[in-house]
């Protein structure tokens, strides 16, 4: 079950991670950017990284690849092109209702996260209206880190944990330095929550 999780988050924070960056990026300035992969050795790396295309092309979302000169790996190019933000809208809308299956996230919860309204994100849910690039970017941030809570506490503590004021986040809530483009803080101390830091 962790495994798969894992692999989730992995896959989800690629697909943000490119939805944000909105232009074709090297496979080193993934590995940096997003911190699932930045853990991963020079042998792991690699192999992970075409696995995760491989099940995201499965789902019917294939990176663009431009391959300058002799096609290696630092030379490629990765991308989300334009026509996918409609698939990738409904595969976050579609993993939100999944979460709420098991965490009471209610509209309040993802609207203060992504920096929307209530009524919108019903909208959402209903399939009345989509994200925009930025919601979609915040929404998928919000999936991920209630997916890297998942691992470690119970599912009714985890919408707890979002709304709780943080002495280390000055008082605001997870959900509000979400809301901020916070997400790498609000992601490692999720995942120290797994693995805490050696003191």
């Amino acid at each position: 079950m962790v495994d798969h999780s894992e692999k989730l988050i992995r896959q989800l924070s690629l697909i943000v991670y490119l939805m944000a960056e909105r232009r074709p990026v090297t496979a080193s300035e993934i590995r940096r950017g997003v911190e699932e992969y930045s853990k991963l050795n020079e042998d792991t790396f690699p192999r992970r990284f075409y696995a995760d295309q491989a099940e995201l092309q499965a789902v019917g979302i294939a990176l663009g690849v431009e391959k300058p000169g002799d096609g290696e790996l630092e030379q490629e190019r990765y991308s989300l092109p334009p026509e996918l933000r409609s698939p990738i809208n409904e595969i976050l809308l579609d993993l939100l209702e999944r979460i709420r299956r098991r965490v009471p996230l209610r509209d309040v919860d993802v609207a203060l996260a992504t920096g929307t309204s209530e009524g919108t994100v019903a909208d959402w849910v209903a399939r009345r209206a989509a994200p925009t690039v930025l919601q979609a970017v915040l929404l998928g941030q919000v999936l991920a880190t209630v997916e890297h809570l998942l691992l470690t506490i119970e599912p009714d503590a985890v919408r707890r944990w979002l709304n709780r004021g943080v002495q280390a986040l000055d008082g605001r809530t997870p959900l509000e330095i979400l809301a901020a483009g916070g997400y790498t803080a609000i992601a490692g101390m999720a995942r120290d929550l797994l693995d805490p830091p050696v003191t």
